[in-house]
């Protein structure tokens, strides 16, 4: 409905005269899918917050991060599909269908997921997320340039792991899932994925987000000069599996477990700060075998340390994750279709 259309600066016309042209165009989001944002309550992960300025996120503090030469930004993890709207609406939005030769599906299948979607602020049903994606189905199915290779120049993004799309129960996916034929031969973009010819997994969103090869420029000089400590950062988190991680680092020297004081929201500028201090920084598993800190550390010019091995898998399988969900075989295409990528990278 023309109710959901991303809300960019007061007008749901995306083509309004009003929203900023150029690369990555920085436009305020009042609501979110159209929805006002006192209604989303405080859930992080689809709050209006975390989709400000079309998907940046919030503007990180400067005195908090220690950094005045860019603008960095709280990028919200699993703002993966307003990245690659905005970016498209920004550099290759083709108005005539006939002249395109990919065709972006923009899917609310990470709203509609249980695990991010609240019922006290969200009121789409199972029943109706099924009506949706048939609605969806229906509308493509009958458009030609679907017709003429059944959605095989189509394009989804997941904004969440693709392991989340696995049960055959649509009450589990929010009525989407991977095995559904309709989709199959739709490429999809996500992370942390299997191998896979019908999904390439791409970095998770970062804090930097240049809008010109004058910030590239400016942020490397930036990294390349700071003084850094010769030791490794752990910022800890709650999940069980890091009590033992974060017991071993604070009982040495080479390694460092800070602990942030003040507004728990500004936590991530703090660990900005951290990166670019030090030269190593501790990447054990998140929520899946991967994190969006490893790619903030690497462009923190912090080098990551990883977690994988069968050894590993059989001991602490929350931390190494699924076999084929680890940083080699998951980003593997996405560096180059070189198993040794990471080897390079670091």
């Amino acid at each position: 409905p023309r109710s959901w259309w991303l809300n960019a600066s007061g007008s749901h016309d995306l083509a309004d005269p009003k929203v900023p042209r150029g690369p990555l165009a920085a436009v305020g989001s009042p609501s979110f899918l159209g929805v006002p944002c006192e209604l989303l309550g405080s859930k992080g992960e689809t709050d209006c917050v975390s989709m400000q300025y079309l998907g940046n996120g919030r503007a990180m503090d400067p005195e908090q991060t220690g950094v005045d030469v860019v603008q960095l930004w709280d990028t919200n993890v699993y703002a993966l599909n307003w990245l690659w709207l905005r970016y498209i609406y920004n550099n290759c939005w083709e108005r005539e269908p006939h002249k395109a030769n990919l065709f972006y599906v923009p899917l609310p299948i990470h709203e509609l997921h249980p695990r991010s979607a609240d019922p006290a602020t969200w009121p789409a049903t199972v029943e109706q997320s099924k009506k949706y994606y048939a609605y969806v189905k229906q509308t493509l199915q009958a458009k030609e340039t679907f017709q003429r290779c059944g959605g095989c120049d189509h394009v989804i993004v997941l904004s969440r792991f693709t392991a989340h799309f696995h049960d055959h129960e649509a009450a589990k996916t929010g009525g989407f899932r991977n095995r559904d034929p309709f989709w199959g031969r739709m490429m999809k973009i996500s992370y942390e994925g299997p191998v896979h010819p019908g999904l390439i997994n791409t970095a998770r969103p970062s804090i930097f987000h240049p809008t010109s090869d004058k910030d590239v420029k400016t942020w490397m000089d930036h990294v390349f000069s700071r003084e850094r400590e010769r030791s490794a950062t752990l910022l800890p988190s709650s999940r069980p599996w890091m009590t033992y991680l974060t017991k071993e680092c604070s009982r040495r020297d080479a390694c460092s477990v800070p602990h942030p004081a003040g507004n728990s929201s500004r936590r991530y500028d703090f660990a900005v700060r951290e990166y670019l201090s030090h030269t190593f920084s501790i990447q054990p598993g998140g929520e899946g075998a991967t994190r969006r800190a490893f790619f903030d550390s690497l462009i923190c010019g912090c080098i990551p340390v990883v977690f994988s091995g069968v050894t590993l898998r059989d001991k602490f399988p929350e931390i190494a994750g699924p076999a084929d969900h680890q940083y080699l075989s998951s980003y593997y295409r996405f560096f180059g279709s070189d198993l040794r990528w990471l080897e390079k990278v670091a």
